[in-house]
């Protein structure tokens, strides 16, 4: 195996040719993954946040509409997302944590439903002090608030959350993970 943790990135509810289209983006080795032949490039309309990593360095960064105006780092495009080192990349909708200070880097233009609104599952990608990753799911009706404090408590220096609700899943290899609480 290869991989420790599977992820539930969200999907389009569209039909026909778009279909099971995927709403997120993956990047690995240093290559989005594809759809279709079409790579799947950050490249939202309301705009949500991506973590881009290599070893044991992460960036969060956003791009979007922001109260009417678009907001992005001038080497990102709808094509490719940003042009950064990075060899992998997850994206997702808002942020608990950004360079050790916690905060949604997003300013909280999301487009979509508003999770902060009512306890909902969550997928979470993080990073602690130590630069180890962490992939977590969380279940059941918890706050915004209570998510927070629980990734402070794990030292938490960027933390994006993705995905979310009823859809929330984890599908993992044992002797990959560290922990299950």
């Amino acid at each position: 195996y290869f991989y420790a943790g599977g992820i539930n990135a969200g999907f389009f509810q569209l039909t026909g040719s778009e279909a099971g289209r995927p709403s997120g983006a993956v990047r690995r080795k240093n290559s989005w993954a594809l759809w279709h032949g079409e790579e799947c490039a950050p490249s939202y309309g309301s705009g949500f946040a991506t973590a881009y990593f290599t070893g044991s360095e992460m960036s969060l960064r956003y791009h979007g509409w922001h109260n009417g105006v678009w907001e992005g780092d001038d080497g990102w495009t709808f094509e490719s997302g940003y042009q950064i080192d990075a060899e992998n990349g997850i994206s997702g909708s808002y942020t608990y944590f950004a360079d050790g200070k916690a905060a949604d880097i997003t300013g909280g233009d999301r487009g979509m439903v508003d999770y902060r609104k009512f306890g909902r599952a969550a997928t979470i990608f993080a990073q602690n002090e130590k630069h180890e990753y962490l992939l977590i799911e969380i279940f059941g009706n918890v706050s915004d608030e209570k998510i927070t404090e629980f990734l402070s408590s794990l030292n938490a220096v960027n933390a994006l959350r993705m995905d979310g609700g009823v859809s929330t899943q984890m599908v993992y290899v044992r002797r990959y993970v560290k922990e299950v609480r």
